[in-house]
């Protein structure tokens, strides 16, 4: 079954693929480019559980690895350098969890990627998992300007915000962010 939907969801990154590239609208190629990270990140849980004895769980630290490596492709950002410092002590989340986190997680680097890397050609992304029992805190962080005054991440208009908004509330999770050191603060109970 994981195998079946993987090479479905990878069916629909290449035709997501094809549209972009036919398309004249710059515009629309980046809907569209963002479009497919979603959806590889949705292919990454798949190929994570697959690929392992165990298909009830994702090893996070190895996913994000590559959930970052196919933003980088995927936003062209292959002339800068973007360095990733992951912190996870070989978590593993069920598949559920990795989903949902997985997507919150994208919106983020593609943010990154969009806003805090734009006039860069050095970058930082941290991410950070820590657990304490049932409780786990997930912090990102990038080497941008951080979010503009006054954003409200609750309430924000833009597309990546309302999606973090339903994936957070899938998990049962709060979403903080602090405009001192601009570090986005997820916690949520596995």
């Amino acid at each position: 079954v994981h195998h079946r939907v993987k090479n479905n969801l990878t069916i629909l990154n290449s035709l997501l693929y094809l549209r972009a590239k036919a398309s004249d609208n710059n515009e629309i190629k980046l809907i569209l480019n963002e479009c497919q990270i979603r959806v590889k990140s949705m292919v990454l849980v798949h190929q994570n559980l697959y690929d392992v004895d165990d298909l009830s769980e994702v090893n996070y630290s190895k996913f994000l690895k590559e959930l970052i490596e196919e933003s980088s492709v995927l936003f062209n950002s292959r002339h800068k350098k973007i360095v990733t410092v992951i912190e996870s002590n070989d978590i593993s989340f069920d598949m559920r969890i990795s989903i949902f986190l997985g997507l919150i997680v994208n919106e983020l680097i593609t943010n990154s990627y969009k806003y805090a890397f734009n006039e860069k050609e050095l970058g930082e992304i941290r991410i950070s998992i820590t657990k304490k029992g049932k409780n786990h805190t997930l912090l990102y962080s990038d080497s941008g300007p951080g979010l503009a005054k006054g954003v409200n991440i609750e309430t924000s208009g833009g597309f990546g915000f309302k999606l973090i908004n339903i994936m957070l509330s899938q998990l049962e999770a709060t979403l903080n962010y602090s405009d001192l050191n601009k570090v986005f603060t997820i916690q949520f109970m596995k």
